[in-house]
């Protein structure tokens, strides 16, 4: 729905153990220029993270640390695609890798978390 959050919603990628998702991120996020504001370039790189480590129904993730770079926010309106993938699982540690590209396939960002798996109740 729009005006709810970034509204990126990435799902399993065919034959792979990567997630990906469109987003066309709002005029919302901009406070007048093209580009979106580099916060939110930031929030659209953690999007995918948690889901590529496996969050769920049945595995609670908090985002432990993340780093990365934003090269170029995206534009405003402008066609891109999130991505993240599994780096790999340290007993509760889950590491993931992820990216944000333009509608021109440019390299906007790219970033690496570790999700912590809370303990079941």
């Amino acid at each position: 729905m729009a005006g709810d959050g970034l509204c990126i919603f990435p799902g399993k990628v065919a034959a792979s153990q990567k997630v990906a998702a469109p987003w066309i991120p709002g005029a919302d996020l901009s406070t007048g220029g093209e580009t979106i504001e580099p916060e939110y370039a930031w929030a659209g790189l953690d999007c995918a993270g948690a889901f590529a480590a496996g969050i769920g129904p049945e595995k609670t993730l908090v985002l432990g640390q993340f780093t990365g770079a934003v090269k170029q926010p995206p534009k405003f309106g402008e066609h891109c695609v999130v991505m993240g993938w599994l780096i790999g699982i340290d007993g509760r540690k889950h590491y993931s890798g992820t990216a944000v590209y333009n509608a021109r396939g440019e390299l906007c960002g790219l970033g690496r978390a570790v999700w912590i798996e809370l303990n079941k109740p």
